[in-house]
C-alpha cells in the first residue's frame, strides 16, 4: 500500500511539473521575430513567431503560430482562407536555420517587459501549447501567426496596458490593396487568392487590423507603448535579407491549379 501511494504521489508531482513551466530568471527576454517573404504561395507574405529566451535556465526557444500540415489540397485551402494551423515550439537555433537555408531575413525586436509581464506571456504561451489548445483555425486576415502574437500579448499581460499607434495609410487601402504587393511575382496566387477570398478582399481595414501581415506587426509594435513607455526596446538584425526577391516557381504554379481543378 505504502508503494502504491509512493508511486502515485510521485505520478502526481510529475504531471504537476510538466503542467507549470519554470519560473523565469531576470536575465529572461521575450521578443516578436520577423521573417521575411519566401518563395512559397504560403511564405509571401513574411512570417512572424516569438522567441523566449533566458540564459540562466538555458532556454531560447521560438513559439510558432505558423505550423500547418501540407497535403494535395494545401494551396486551394490557403487560398480559400480555411486551414488547421497550430502552435508549435521548437529551438532557436533550430528556427534560424532554417530561415538561413531559405536565404530568408529575420529581424529580432526584444520587448520592454518587465519580469512578471514576462512570465505571464511565458505560461500563456505555454499553455496555448499544450496538445488541447494548440490548433486553431487560420484565418487568412483575422486570425494567423502574426495577428496571434499581438493577441498574445494583450490576453497575457491586459489590453489597458499597451497602446498601438495608429499607422492607417491616409489613401486607406484594402486588404486586397495590401496584398496584391506582395503578389506582384505570383499572379496564379494573387488570381486564386482573391477567386477563394472574394468581397471581403475589398474591405479596408484598421490600423489594428493592419497586423495581420508580418511586417505591419513589426511596425505596430515598434510604435506601440506598454505602461506609457516604448514597447520595443532593441531592435537586431538576426539574419540579412534582400527583400521581395522571390519568384513563381512553376511546381507551386501547377500544384495550385491542380488543385482549383478539382
Amino acid at each position: 500500500m505504502i508503494r502504491i501511494l509512493l508511486v502515485i504521489i510521485l505520478l502526481i508531482s510529475i504531471k504537476t511539473n510538466a503542467a507549470n513551466p519554470p519560473v523565469l530568471s531576470n536575465e529572461a527576454t521575450i521578443s516578436l521575430l520577423t521573417c521575411s517573404p519566401g518563395d512559397e504561395l504560403y511564405s509571401l507574405f513574411g512570417h512572424s513567431a516569438m522567441r523566449v529566451k533566458d540564459p540562466q535556465k538555458n532556454i531560447d526557444v521560438v513559439f510558432n503560430y505558423g505550423t500547418f500540415s501540407f497535403n494535395e489540397d494545401f494551396y486551394f485551402n490557403f487560398a480559400m482562407g480555411r486551414l488547421n494551423y497550430s502552435l508549435s515550439v521548437s529551438s532557436m537555433k533550430g528556427f534560424v536555420r532554417s530561415y538561413e537555408n531559405e536565404q530568408r531575413g529575420i529581424i529580432e525586436q526584444v520587448l520592454n517587459l518587465d519580469s512578471t509581464s514576462k512570465q505571464q506571456v511565458f505560461n500563456y504561451l505555454d499553455w496555448n501549447n499544450e496538445p488541447e489548445n494548440r490548433e486553431y483555425l487560420y484565418d487568412f486576415f483575422y486570425d494567423n501567426c502574426s495577428s496571434r502574437l499581438r493577441d498574445v500579448l494583450e490576453m497575457s499581460i491586459g489590453t489597458d496596458r499597451i497602446a498601438f499607434a495608429d499607422l492607417q495609410e491616409e489613401d486607406k487601402p484594402s486588404f486586397r490593396q495590401m496584398i496584391d504587393e506582395y503578389l506582384i511575382y505570383h499572379p496564379w496566387g494573387d488570381f486564386g487568392i482573391d477567386l477563394g477570398l472574394g468581397l471581403p478582399c475589398d474591405k479596408v481595414p484598421s490600423s489594428y487590423e493592419y497586423m495581420f501581415l508580418p511586417n505591419k506587426l513589426m511596425e505596430a509594435f515598434g510604435a506601440a507603448t506598454i505602461d506609457g513607455k516604448p514597447l520595443v526596446m532593441e531592435e537586431n538584425t538576426l539574419l540579412e535579407t534582400e527583400g521581395l526577391t522571390y519568384t513563381s516557381s512553376l511546381l507551386t504554379q501547377l500544384l495550385y491549379f491542380g488543385c482549383c481543378s478539382d
